[in-house]
């Protein structure tokens, strides 16, 4: 693959003013994704993962129970975990000029919106460098093809079940077998948590989706790098938190194809010269439209 260098959020006007203004973005929960059977498809790859070698493990009571770890709460089931956790998810597109994700903003026959182009290295960078105690990051692109995600579980879970099939060579007694046949579903467990917040329907793969992951847990309110909040969307109290960043990671602004443009770059122009943001800089979409 060609190596991914920028992404891109596509966002409203009002949208790009809350970034730059507070400059943060907004990563959702991912219970309240447009699509409320996202989170669980999941279970298909994975069922069919399954049914190929469930007969060919090392460790039969491996992936007995795993149709039971799968909730519909939004959650992975598991014994062990010591704190309760949520996934917040901001989206971006690995498509630079995209009509297909300008169409969400759409209005009164004209497109109006942006789109932000984001530096990977950078945004790796920034997040390296602060402290996520107790939270998790995670940046990937999505992934649509069913094949290869029942393959991908698949490669997993063989590597898994082979370790343990060795360490519980040299265990000692049934009591710590069965510790390593928990600490082994554990690692399992995590590996699908993260799979189901980059696996889609091969239906939304026109949109190219890079995702950018927090795992975080319910106890964090607010901190110097989080904030917490609701915002009302489709009538609906959705959960957010907005992450702080370094504007630096901010290559362009992109304007939409039928925004009045010359007008559009002036007022941002004068927007982030203001905000003495002139590293950022402003292009148009190349899309012709007709109208």
């Amino acid at each position: 693959m060609k190596r991914i260098e920028e992404v891109y959020h596509y966002t409203s006007p009002e949208g790009l003013l809350s970034i730059l203004v507070n400059k943060t973005l907004r990563f959702t929960d991912c219970q309240f994704f447009n699509d409320k059977l996202e989170y669980i498809y999941i279970r298909k790859p994975l069922s069919d993962a399954i049914g190929k070698i469930k007969n060919k493990l090392w460790n039969k009571d491996l992936i007995e129970d795993i149709d039971d770890w799968l909730t519909e709460k939004y959650e992975v089931a598991c014994c062990s975990r010591k704190m309760k956790m949520r996934y917040y998810v901001f989206c971006t597109s690995v498509k630079a000029d995209s009509l297909n994700m300008w169409n969400y903003y759409l209005k009164n026959g004209k497109y109006q919106g942006y789109n932000l182009a984001i530096s990977l290295k950078k945004m790796q960078y920034y997040m390296e460098s602060l402290d996520l105690t107790d939270c998790g990051f995670w940046q990937d692109k999505v992934m649509y093809s069913f094949s290869e995600q029942a393959e991908y579980l698949i490669d997993y879970i063989r590597k898994i079940d082979y370790e343990l099939y060795c360490c519980r060579k040299e265990a000692k007694t049934v009591n710590d077998s069965y510790a390593m046949l928990l600490d082994a579903q554990e690692e399992i467990i995590e590996k699908i948590e993260f799979c189901r917040l980059f696996f889609k329907s091969e239906a939304f793969s026109n949109e190219q989706e890079y995702r950018f992951v927090l795992k975080i847990p319910e106890y964090i309110n607010k901190t110097e790098i989080f904030v917490q909040g609701f915002m009302i969307k489709e009538g609906v109290f959705t959960p957010y938190y907005d992450l702080k960043i370094n504007e630096n990671i901010i290559e362009n602004i992109m304007i939409s194809p039928m925004l009045e443009k010359e007008l559009a770059r002036k007022g941002l122009e004068i927007f982030l010269n203001r905000q003495q943001m002139d590293n950022i800089n402003i292009n148009e979409s190349r899309i012709l439209v007709r109208y």
